[in-house]
């Protein structure tokens, strides 16, 4: 048995002993099915110990053989796949599967980190005013600041734009002298 290429290609497990107690025919009847389909279950074809749990295997001549939990682990079988019941080909698609799923979550994670980037640099006037707006304080977030972490993520309401444009400005409230400011400020902020 070529141990090296060792494949997962089922289980097999053989019926309880409390069903020959309680139904012997029915016992007799698994057995043999499971015998007619794999003549060497029952049997570790690793030490030769008798195994209810059988991990079907393939080696690398293509002869399928019978082999205990323990000694699947111990010859080199995925002790996972081995846990967990699962083929060799199971395993690889689960395996390949993550992986796809890894790729596209940092192919997303870079796109966003991308678009915040954009978005730093397009508000970059913005949310320097913002930020030097209020003293810094290091032991809470002041209103201004927590509105310039919000407009690097994602756009300002209208509530919240005029805030931004109070702080940016300099001044309490739009008027005559301000106005083309003001309004270039909130609608910057809040496009979508």
């Amino acid at each position: 048995m070529n141990l090296k290429s060792l494949r997962i290609i089922g289980f097999v497990s053989m019926p309880s002993r409390s069903l020959q107690d309680a139904n012997p025919q029915a016992y007799h009847a698994a057995v043999s099915d499971i015998v007619k389909q794999l003549p060497n279950a029952g049997t570790c074809a690793h030490c030769g110990m008798g195994i209810i749990h059988n991990v079907v295997v393939k080696d690398a001549d293509g002869v399928t053989h019978c082999i205990g939990t323990d000694c699947a682990e111990r010859i080199g079988a995925d002790p996972v796949a081995v846990r967990q019941r699962i083929t060799t080909e199971e395993r690889e698609a689960r395996e390949a599967r993550m992986d796809a799923e890894r790729a596209a979550y940092r192919a997303e994670c870079e796109a966003r980190a991308a678009a915040a980037a954009a978005r730093k640099a397009a508000f970059a006037d913005i949310l320097t005013a913002l930020r030097s707006a209020e003293a810094y304080n290091p032991t809470r977030e002041t209103f201004s600041e927590s509105l310039a972490n919000q407009l690097e993520a994602r756009p300002l309401s209208d509530k919240q734009a005029h805030y931004a444009a109070k702080f940016v400005t300099g001044d309490n409230r739009r008027t005559k002298a301000n106005a083309a400011a003001w309004d270039a400020i909130v609608e910057r902020v809040t496009a979508r």
